[in-house]
């Protein structure tokens, strides 16, 4: 039975949604945004999974119905708390605006593009980027050992599976809320709602936005949502595909960038030496998830096997991949092969 405690925020994503598929629209009715409306409308599709999905969050995990509905409850009064604290900020900038109107156009989208050069990419601003995408995997880590710790202390009925789980989701769901909303101020309506935006938010941009992204919905968003299916299966292959996200397309982006010198003909603008690097780290991540998480149901001939697939799908992704981004394809693919492959081995 579905908690009426957990619609609330099944709502919130609900609208993300549909936010979502409003923007994916308006950039398909351009012909040249229409390119960005594919990872618009995937990113849709995501939230509304996440919508349905949060209020079975907690199925396999042994807590209580009690544990459940207060955690479900928490997560009410902590993401809506939050989105009303960011409100705030919305509605200071509309207060400057009546002000001085003159700050619409100086806080305006395309003074943004202006002032950041379309956000081209520098080596310095793609660092940033990808130590950012660190962020999600070391929360879950710290989350993970953290339920280990305190386990002893937990009631009999909250065990440290669910304990990690609420921390988890409710972090992740939070950071998407703020950046969803700083997302749809920025593009929906053609970036004319932009300078409601917080200062927060125009400098996270110029540090985080690429060129290919000033239209279409920030990467940051996917690297948190697209693990979220895999909570619903293993832990340690959430634990996995979030190792492989975050760390193997950093790596063959930062190593492409500075030692790339043999361009892959199907893609020229990656390097073989950024592909391998990848594909590595994506096999050595594979073998690191198992070593933090450790599962007795695989053995270490499968896990090798695993590896090497994740490197393969990873590699597939890094080379064939154009019109969608790969923090969409990343985590699902990887994750997808980990779970048919462990299906055929009967182990899940």
């Amino acid at each position: 039975m579905v908690s009426l405690l957990a619609l609330p925020v099944s709502v919130m994503y609900f609208a993300f949604g549909i936010f979502s598929t409003v923007i994916a629209v308006q950039h398909y009715k351009k012909p040249e945004l229409r390119e960005c409306s594919i990872n618009d409308f995937l990113m849709a599709c995501i939230y509304f999974f996440c919508c349905g999905a949060f209020p079975f969050m907690y199925g396999n995990t042994g807590i209580s119905a009690g544990w459940e509905d207060t955690f479900f409850l928490l997560a009410d009064v902590i993401l809506y708390g939050f989105l009303v604290f960011l409100m705030g900020y919305i509605i200071r900038e509309v207060l400057r605006a009546r002000k001085n109107p003159a700050l619409k156009e100086e806080r305006s989208y395309k003074r943004l593009l202006e002032k950041n050069a379309g956000f081209a990419m520098d080596n310095k601003r793609d660092m940033l980027r990808k130590l950012l995408h660190l962020i999600p995997v070391g929360v879950i880590l710290i989350i993970h050992f953290m339920s280990i710790i305190i386990a002893p202390g937990l009631p009999a009925d909250l065990t440290p599976k669910g304990f990690a789980y609420f921390a988890i989701v409710t972090i992740g769901y939070a950071f998407v809320a703020m950046f969803m909303l700083a997302e749809t101020l920025r593009l929906i309506n053609y970036n004319k709602l932009f300078w409601l935006t917080p200062d927060w938010a125009h400098k996270w941009f110029a540090s985080s936005l690429k060129e290919t992204e000033s239209q279409s919905l920030i990467s940051s968003i996917p690297v948190v949502l697209c693990l979220m299916p895999f909570l619903f299966g293993p832990f340690t292959v959430f634990v996995t595909v979030a190792l492989v996200e975050s760390l193997a397309d950093a790596t063959a982006s930062l190593v492409g960038k500075r030692f790339g010198r043999h361009k892959i003909p199907a893609c020229p603008l990656k390097s073989w030496e950024g592909l391998i690097a990848g594909c590595v780290v994506a096999f050595g991540m594979t073998l690191l998830g198992f070593v933090l998480v450790p599962w007795d149901a695989v053995s270490w001939v499968q896990v090798l096997v695993l590896g090497v697939g994740n490197a393969l799908v990873f590699a597939a992704i890094d080379v064939f991949s154009r019109r969608i981004m790969d923090n969409i394809l990343n985590p699902l693919l990887v994750g997808a092969f980990m779970v048919l492959f462990l299906a055929l081995l009967k182990v899940i």
